[in-house]
């Protein structure tokens, strides 16, 4: 037994979260608050064994999206990822805001302009329209519920890459959450290694 013991491997032990923190820091993904103050307000969600258990995709998720703090003050602890619940549909303008969100990725790479929407929930369709360079753009969504029409932002993403091909978004999708980034294929690559190949390119 003891010999067994003894050449047995090591088994590999997850990142922790300042780990996992610094890493994500090195791909260029940055966060609103210093480190310790991050980590107090990742904490109010979950605890670090939590974060360490699934390492990189439950962070990824939580610093993209809206909420409180201890203090119940709204956060968010990065703009370089953005996630949301996309089950989300129930209002009118609501494709509105989620357009807004979606390009602010980009940091100006994508920038529509007079983004206007209706969602007509006794048709159950959603009418979405935008300028970009110097075209007009007017689309018509089918609607599931108040389920998000994620080909949405494969269209954008299609758009996106036509003016930029070093560039793209991303995102996962967890079956109730949808988390987004836009980045270039060498942090893609990084990144679904982290995530065990979670994220795939929106287009």
């Amino acid at each position: 037994m003891l010999m067994v013991h003894f050449f047995k491997r090591a088994k590999k032990t997850n990142p922790t979260l300042e780990e996992q923190i610094h890493v994500l820091l090195g791909l260029g993904i940055t966060f609103t608050d210093n480190s310790g103050t991050l980590i107090n307000n990742l904490l109010v969600h979950f605890d670090k064994e939590s974060y360490e258990e699934d390492p990189f995709y439950l962070l990824l998720t939580i610093i993209g999206a809206d909420l409180l703090d201890e203090n119940e003050n709204e956060i968010r602890m990065s703009y370089d990822v953005w996630s949301f619940d996309a089950e989300c549909i129930e209002d009118e303008d609501i494709y509105t805001i989620l357009l807004k969100d979606f390009v602010n990725l980009a940091k100006g790479e994508l920038p529509l302009e007079n983004i206007e929407s209706n969602v007509d929930f006794d048709e159950q369709e959603a009418e979405i329209s935008f300028d970009l360079d110097g075209h007009h753009y007017n689309w018509i969504l089918e609607m599931n519920d108040d389920w998000v029409n994620i080909d949405l932002f494969k269209k954008l993403g299609k758009l996106a890459l036509k003016r930029n091909r070093d560039k793209q978004f991303i995102y996962f999708n967890d079956g109730q959450n949808l988390t987004l980034m836009y980045c270039d294929k060498i942090v893609l690559k990084k990144l679904n290694k982290l995530t065990d190949k979670k994220f795939v390119i929106l287009a």
